[in-house]
């Protein structure tokens, strides 16, 4: 190794230990700084506790202010006690108002109900002496016209019944287009001559009050044939 080499060796090792004492010297900072921190924190305790000292040899020093302070203690705790027995009486209170105001709810919902039933089964009862009367009229007199026609009023006061209580009937016709919303679909047919969806039958008629669907109409629809069927039977 000629000379210039151990010039540069001896650098790199300098530069090297220059940046490890580097280190070192912020470690010690670090430490120094958190050690700092710790004896004022300490510090500040002991000022605590030596104030605490100062304040209480003050007042056994005078008997006269430490009654008035432990006076002053008792008036508070005192206060305290009756404020928090203001609030868990008033906690209580409303506990026992909101359990009321739902019981009270509870039993107005009953009466709703009960009432709602009540007035649409008034609405039924002369239906119901209609009938009463037309099965005794037949026992008396089995005259199928007389019955038709007791029948048929049966049915208008029915209907009456109904309109009275916004009840609709949904009555499709034969070759309306299937609506999903008011029909059912029971049964498809496929057909040739009638087109997709198209209602071919009605198997029972729907209601609905207001815009409520009570029940939909029962129906049958169609569905076109397809070509490729037809093909495979020829």
């Amino acid at each position: 190794m000629n000379e210039e080499e151990k010039e540069l060796v001896e650098v790199d090792v300098n530069e090297e230990g220059i940046e490890e004492i580097s280190v070192g010297e912020q470690k010690q900072e670090t430490e120094s700084k958190e050690e700092s921190k710790e004896k004022k924190e300490s510090q500040d305790e002991v000022d605590e506790i030596e104030e605490l000292r100062k304040s209480l040899k003050a007042l056994f020093s005078d008997p006269e202010a430490l009654i008035e302070q432990y006076v002053e203690l008792y008036k508070e705790l005192k206060e305290a006690k009756e404020k928090r027995d203001e609030y868990l009486y008033l906690a209580q209170k409303t506990q026992a108002n909101l359990e009321n105001y739902r019981k009270q709810v509870h039993k107005d919902q009953q009466w709703a109900n009960f009432h709602n039933k009540s007035k649409i089964l008034e609405k039924f009862l002369s239906i119901y002496d209609d009938l009463a009367r037309t099965q005794a009229e037949f026992d008396k007199n089995p005259d199928i016209e007389h019955v038709k026609e007791a029948l048929r009023m049966i049915f208008e006061n029915f209907k009456a019944t109904f309109d009275n209580l916004e009840v609709k009937v949904i009555s499709p016709k034969e070759g309306e287009k299937f609506n999903p919303r008011i029909h059912e679909a029971i049964h498809v047919l496929e057909l040739e001559d009638k087109e997709n969806n198209s209602i071919i039958e009605v198997v029972s008629l729907g209601f609905m009050l207001q815009d409520l669907v009570l029940r939909p109409a029962k129906v049958v629809i169609s569905k076109v044939k397809s070509k490729q069927k037809n093909e495979n039977k020829d």
